[in-house]
């Protein structure tokens, strides 16, 4: 059916992990588990019961082919200020033995994330961020005795989209600083890992394009195509 969809078979799920990691044995460091399951248009009708079945599966069977490779588990969207709920509900579900690292997909820009700091962000933003992470999030993991389990930001970034939707190009610069420095710095001791969002702006030509930079999906790259 569509990409989407939460019709089909967990044991399906876990043959097709399974088929990756025997075709590429020994490459495959990690395997995210589903990206952004709490949100509709990446896994419709989803809820928290639902994906912990989908992860269980995915764990056990990508153990029992190599038990080297790390299961990462969540990938959830805007967590920290969308919907935590979806976190601890994988928790009262079961879900806690059966993924190696926590994911979470957090943005600093602005003015989409005015849920947290309103317009525009502030210099600051990424420190209220992870202070937001450690409130709703490690809290979360805490209470069920998971506290010390590694968290990735395997999402995070800035779009410079024109027409108010986005930040200067110094502004992004700014914020991947923000982010990384909180990294190294030890801001969470428990967060190992930050994957910006993305490499390269969209095309600016052909089929789809967006010519006057207006579209925030097409300006999260930190260089422009040419």
């Amino acid at each position: 059916g569509e990409f989407n969809s939460p019709n089909f078979s967990d044991e399906d799920y876990a043959d097709y992990l399974q088929q990756i990691i025997e075709r590429y044995p020994g490459k495959i460091e990690a395997i995210e588990v589903w990206n952004e399951p709490s949100y509709s248009g990446f896994l419709s009708n989803s809820d928290p019961a639902r994906y912990t079945r989908l992860l269980k599966a995915a764990y056990t069977r990508v153990k029992q082919v190599d038990a080297n490779v790390i299961v990462v588990g969540g990938s959830l969207y805007g967590s920290v200020y969308n919907n935590p709920d979806f976190l601890r509900g994988m928790y009262e579900n079961g879900a806690k033995n059966y993924f190696d690292v926590f994911a979470t997909h957090e943005y600093g820009d602005t003015p989409a994330r005015a849920e947290i700091w309103g317009e525009p962000a502030p210099p600051a933003a990424y420190s209220i961020l992870f202070t937001s992470i450690k409130n709703n999030l490690i809290s979360i993991m805490e209470a069920f005795g998971d506290g010390a389990k590694q968290i990735w930001m395997t999402e995070t970034g800035a779009n410079t989209a024109k027409g108010g939707n986005g930040v200067t190009e110094a502004q992004q610069a700014q914020a991947m600083n923000d982010a990384y420095g909180h990294l190294k710095r030890g801001t969470i001791p428990q967060l190992k890992r930050i994957y910006w969002y993305s490499w390269s702006d969209g095309w600016t030509n052909g089929p789809g394009n967006d010519a006057n930079g207006t579209n925030p999906e097409w300006k999260y790259g930190i260089v422009t195509p040419n």
